[in-house]
């Protein structure tokens, strides 16, 4: 099957992990839309980082197929969305039900596909729950040695570098920086034994799995999917929505996580 997937192509995208999927489970899956070269979350990464389009956007010209067509379009993106002429289903996929709405003007797609059971247009006809996941090629237990107690990878929002204001300032030596991607997130999460993640929202987010996938425990605050995912929490104490993944419990939380989501 032939599938173009349509995003804004920063250097870590989840078009870009859709795309790789779709041609891994052997499709010529393409991918259409602006670039933002080496630049994401207001900083520059390695130039062999940048994703390249398949095709490029030119409201002149417009599309230049070059002989292929899409047989399926898959909208990855909620900044931004195209029309196609009609005959070739359209679908949306998006991680960010938590915050937007993926409302595009009068643009109505054949299905949506969400990651947040509780978020944004669910229970509306053809929208579906797809939760989280990781993609194992990435994120992999390498067996380092783990120097790091708790660490976090992650853009420093308001509510995380409280966080970690917060725990430094009880005692607590936290990891915290951003900025690694792919082989060196592999790298850097590989070193640390406690993985703490601060949603935006009570969101699961993809990173739940990510860490677990690469060995670490997660330290995290309640998320609402949790438990219709079937992950088994652990109280830190009866008066704090902190919850703690033991490490008793952490191989087969991360079994069932695997088993309920697909890798890709």
């Amino acid at each position: 099957m032939n599938i173009l997937t349509v995003c804004i192509h920063y250097p870590v995208a989840s078009g870009r992990y859709i795309t790789e999927a779709f041609k891994a489970l052997g499709h010529d899956a393409r991918s259409m839309g602006p670039m933002t070269g080496t630049k994401i979350w207001g900083i520059d990464v390695h130039p062999k980082y940048i994703w390249h389009p398949d095709y490029l956007i030119d409201g002149e010209k417009g599309i230049e197929w070059g002989g292929w067509k899409p047989d399926l379009v898959v909208t990855a993106e909620s900044a931004m969305a195209l029309k196609f002429p009609p005959g070739v289903p359209h679908v949306c996929w998006g991680m960010d039900n938590h915050v937007r709405d993926y409302q595009f003007h009068d643009l109505q797609f054949d299905s949506m596909f969400f990651c947040h059971s509780w978020g944004a247009r669910m229970g509306e006809d053809k929208v579906y729950w797809a939760p989280p996941c990781y993609e194992p090629r990435y994120c992999r237990d390498l067996g380092f040695e783990r120097d790091i107690d708790i660490g976090m990878v992650a853009v420093p929002y308001d509510g995380r570098s409280e966080l970690v204001d917060g725990m430094r300032g009880a005692g607590v030596e936290v990891m915290f920086t951003w900025g690694p991607i792919y082989e060196e997130y592999e790298r850097m999460y590989n070193r640390i034994k406690i993985a703490l993640i601060r949603s935006i929202h009570g969101d699961v987010s993809h990173r739940v799995f990510e860490v677990m996938a690469m060995g670490c425990c997660v330290l995290m605050d309640k998320a609402r999917d949790m438990e219709k995912i079937g992950f088994i929490e652990g109280s830190i104490s009866s008066n704090t929505p902190t919850r703690l993944t033991r490490r008793r419990r952490r191989a087969p939380c991360s079994n069932r996580a695997s088993g309920s989501v697909s890798p890709n």
